[in-house]
């Protein structure tokens, strides 16, 4: 084989696994998006849960999530546990983009990382104390990383899609 003219397998085994591990992330997005709806309109957090206006915020998080879990709210519930799946989700996106040596591929997943980060922080410190503008930060997170999802799925299937050959 010519170094250069030919995609290894292990390189389209990558790109493969990128574009499984993005149509995952947005299907798990898409009932992220969902359950957060379904919570903001029918079910009511009350203010005296644990971790409300803490000002430990690593502590204040982690009593939220652990109420959120047991409240009883199966939204908020179901919405933290999709927050897990996509953390380990988005982590993996960043392993299987390594070995496609696409510099665009692995700084889209950053990126999606960064998103990812930036809508859970602002997730948790608007049930920290309901301030509207950690609810729009949140919003922007997610809306980032579903676009950036959305952009390494179409990059990764572009170039999956290209001939061996042409390469």
């Amino acid at each position: 084989m010519i170094e250069g003219s030919l995609k290894s397998d292990k390189v389209m085994r990558a790109y493969g696994k990128t574009v499984v591990s993005a149509v995952v992330i947005a299907f798990v997005l898409s009932v992220q998006f969902l359950a957060g709806i379904w919570m903001n309109l029918y079910d009511n957090i009350p203010k005296d849960h644990p971790g409300y206006n803490d000002n430990n915020y690593l502590g204040a998080s982690y009593d939220i999530v652990k109420w959120g879990l047991s409240s009883g709210i199966t939204a908020l519930q179901l919405h933290i546990v999709l927050a897990s799946i996509l953390a380990v989700s988005v982590v993996y996106l960043q392993i299987v983009v390594g070995p496609t040596n696409s510099k665009v591929l692995i700084v889209s997943a950053l990126v999606a990382i960064s998103f990812f980060f930036l809508a859970s922080l602002y997730g948790l410190t608007y049930l920290d104390n309901y301030q509207r503008s950690a609810s729009l930060l949140m919003a922007v997170g997610f809306l980032g990383f579903t676009l950036t999802d959305v952009f390494v799925l179409a990059y990764a299937l572009r170039l999956r899609g290209v001939p061996r050959e042409a390469v």
